[in-house]
């Protein structure tokens, strides 16, 4: 008998609703048209970034940028000391005009014994020696040469350059500290030209190209940022089976390297329907919406749905995979009108 009752009176609650729902706010189910795009995760990478060490065995006298500093090709950001190479180089110079004096000698002697060989008063034997002389003279004279501009070089690996516009990462080594050749010293990256690389799975690679135009999202950046497929890695990963796919980031995103994304890459678009976001009503294991009845009242129909298109808050569209036909009325706002039907059958 409780049942028989309970039967009458949600009968009696839907003819009750009739009437409201005929006055509430139904829409027809639509047709749309379905961006597709393959999506992937990724993180932001610098467009170029460079670790700078030392190249000779000196102590570090002075690292003039912090991190975050912007700097531009040609800027010093570290140096080592170089006291030790001034001396060498003031010997090289030494030895380079000790050199130089003795080619000047061996010279004026290869004159003079010339002159004498013409005149048949130097042997053949003699003007040999003087040739012999000039020209180890002229190879000291080189040498020097060599060994002054390689002293010159090892003093200018103590001034460490930036070799391109952007910004002080991270200082790897502290003034005061001894570097040897190899050391760490600064870490600088590229401002622009920076790239998200993305793993996408590889049963999406034959929708990508190179060219493609590319949309991204980053975590803690508001909006979006406008990219362009520049790069394919030819080589899957064989653990996850992904490949990396480069994405390079429009000049005026604000984002940071190592920063995590999501990247969308539209590669067609298909027919769907949809109804209003606010339609649709999640109860328990169940998905559905309101339909408006032959009588006005509303009956409650089990949909499967699909995307999303843009933002609930914003009043857009739920894609409907199954359980809708075109220009079906639904009631715009699913949820009211789950609670007034559960307020009725009590």
């Amino acid at each position: 008998m409780g049942a028989r009752k309970r039967f009458f009176w949600a009968a009696v609650a839907l003819a009750l609703l009739a009437p409201a729902a005929a006055r509430a706010d139904t829409e027809p189910v639509r047709a749309d048209v379905l961006p597709l795009a393959v999506n992937a995760y990724g993180v932001v990478h610098p467009g170029a970034d460079a670790v700078l060490a030392a190249k000779v065995l000196a102590r570090v006298v002075a690292l003039p940028l912090r991190e975050g500093a912007a700097v531009k090709a040609g800027d010093l950001v570290a140096e080592l000391d170089h006291l030790d190479l001034d001396a060498e180089l003031a010997v090289a110079e030494a030895t380079l005009g000790q050199t130089r004096a003795a080619l000047t000698e061996a010279e004026v002697e290869h004159a003079r014994v010339q002159s004498l060989a013409a005149r048949g008063s130097a042997t053949t034997r003699e003007l040999e020696r003087a040739s012999s002389a000039r020209g180890q003279a002229a190879q000291a004279v080189s040498a020097a040469e060599a060994g002054r501009e390689l002293v010159r070089t090892r003093l200018g690996y103590t001034r460490v350059q930036a070799p391109f516009d952007g910004r002080v990462v991270v200082r790897l080594a502290e003034v005061g500290e001894l570097a040897a050749p190899g050391t760490p010293l600064v870490r600088i990256e590229s401002v622009g030209g920076q790239e998200l690389w993305a793993d996408v799975p590889q049963g999406d690679m034959a929708r990508v190209r190179v060219g493609l135009p590319a949309r991204i999202t980053v975590d803690g950046v508001a909006g979006s940022f406008e990219g362009r497929v520049t790069r394919i890695v030819p080589a899957a990963d064989p653990r996850a089976h992904t490949f990396t796919v480069k994405v390079a980031l429009d000049g005026g995103a604000r984002v940071y390297t190592g920063m995590f994304g999501q990247v969308a890459i539209p590669y067609g678009s298909e027919p769907v329907l949809t109804v209003p976001a606010t339609a649709v009503v999640r109860r328990a294991e169940v998905t559905g919406v309101y339909v408006a009845g032959a009588d006005g009242a509303p009956v409650f129909r089990l949909v499967r749905p699909g995307a999303l298109l843009g933002d609930r808050r914003a009043g857009d569209r739920q894609v409907i995979l199954a359980g809708l036909s075109e220009g079906e009325p639904v009631l715009v706002d699913g949820q009211a009108v789950a609670a007034t039907v559960a307020e009725a059958a009590r």
